[in-house]
């Protein structure tokens, strides 16, 4: 887990300091700045080696088009040389959020107890899933039948093996949601099943049947999160696809 989160930390440097990431050109736009945000759009065109198609004029076209102002009265104004403070782009961010959306989900009774209840089963869920994997280890090592490598390259070798076994499971979930089953029982078929596999993970005796217990679980945790991801918006009527 140390070398893990030092190749992390590692890649993020890399990103921050090796790489130029130009702002948002939609937020350059929002500010007047349209200047700078053709350049960083066109930017992100050179980089991958694609011809620069976006041009100051039409951005021009479109304010008059639109019957804006002037371009020139947008970009009149100079940027601040200094930038936003952190505090300034914490308000920025803050500045739409709005507490109707979420008052929505605690109107009137039914809605209060179906709110409340998925938010319990989803800490329900991040609390149990996490601390289940995190001893089930611990606790297969207690069993005298059970045996398995604790070798650092062991433990690398079956993660690159779980993780790589897991892509199949949100993309046997994209094809399983669009069948007769549809969203609602491919998530129920996915959580019945992930509930079977780790109950029966903890009879693992040997390292095959960890191995193989484990790519199961990683399989099913993914499908499960595919059908819930699109399942659970719909349920909600601060959600746009609840009303669409």
């Amino acid at each position: 887990m140390i070398t893990l989160g030092l190749i992390a930390i590692g890649f993020a440097v890399i990103r921050i300091f090796a790489f130029k990431i130009p702002e948002s050109p939609r937020y350059l736009l929002s500010k007047g700045r349209d200047t700078e945000a053709v350049e960083a759009v066109n930017y992100i065109a050179r980089y991958n080696g694609k011809p620069e198609t976006l041009h100051i004029d039409m951005l021009q076209a479109i304010d008059l088009k639109l019957s804006q102002s002037p371009l020139e009265a947008r970009t009149a104004t100079p940027p601040s040389p200094t930038g936003l403070t952190r505090l300034q782009i914490v308000k920025e961010s803050l500045k739409d959020y709005d507490t109707s959306s979420f008052k929505k989900l605690f109107t009137g009774r039914p809605l209060i107890q179906h709110t409340s209840v998925t938010f319990i089963i989803w800490l329900t869920i991040g609390i149990a899933y996490p601390l289940y994997f995190a001893f089930i280890t611990s606790y297969l090592q207690t069993k005298s039948t059970y045996s398995a490598s604790s070798s650092l390259s062991y433990t690398y070798i079956v993660y690159c093996i779980v993780s790589s076994v897991g892509v199949i499971g949100p993309v046997a979930a994209g094809f399983c949601v669009e069948t007769r089953l549809g969203r609602r029982w491919m998530m129920a078929f996915s959580a019945i099943l992930t509930g079977v596999f780790l109950f029966l993970y903890t009879l693992a005796k040997t390292e095959a049947a960890d191995v193989g217990f484990q790519c199961a679980t990683a399989i099913l945790g993914n499908f499960g999160n595919y059908p819930r991801a699109f399942f659970f918006p719909l349920l909600f009527p601060t959600s746009p696809l609840s009303r669409g």
